[in-house]
């Protein structure tokens, strides 16, 4: 069965480019511009992965990361956070040491982002 990955990203561009490489790989994307929409994305959908940036307007990845582990439901929904800020990935993933699975920096190689997600949806089941 088809994988589906909810990708909150504001930067169309990554958007597209993301969209492209999960496509390719048999997965089912879906987007949001925000982390308001991601979160209503997140409810409506059930997706089995959240690939989140931390820099967005109205609610960032680290205010979306305290929603999801606060929500019973969604408590061990794989998170993966892409960021060029570095510094902030780890200083989330040391607040939530098994509420992430896994960062990604930006520029990053797509047989990485690959295999992080391959790696996280695999720890899920």
């Amino acid at each position: 069965m088809k994988k589906t990955i909810l990708y909150i990203e504001d930067d169309q561009d990554m958007i597209q480019l993301m969209t492209l490489i999960l496509s390719r790989r048999n997965y089912k994307v879906i987007t949001a511009k925000d982390g308001v929409k991601g979160l209503q994305a997140l409810h409506k959908r059930k997706p089995d992965l959240v690939l989140l940036d931390l820099m967005m307007p109205r609610m960032d990845g680290r205010d979306v990361v305290r929603e999801i582990r606060q929500t019973r439901e969604l408590r061990h929904l794989p998170i993966v956070l892409i960021s060029a800020r570095q510094d902030e990935a780890e200083a989330l993933v040391s607040d939530y040491p098994k509420g992430i699975s896994a960062y990604i920096a930006k520029p990053f190689r797509v047989d990485d982002i690959l295999a992080v997600v391959e790696d996280a949806l695999d720890a899920r089941h």
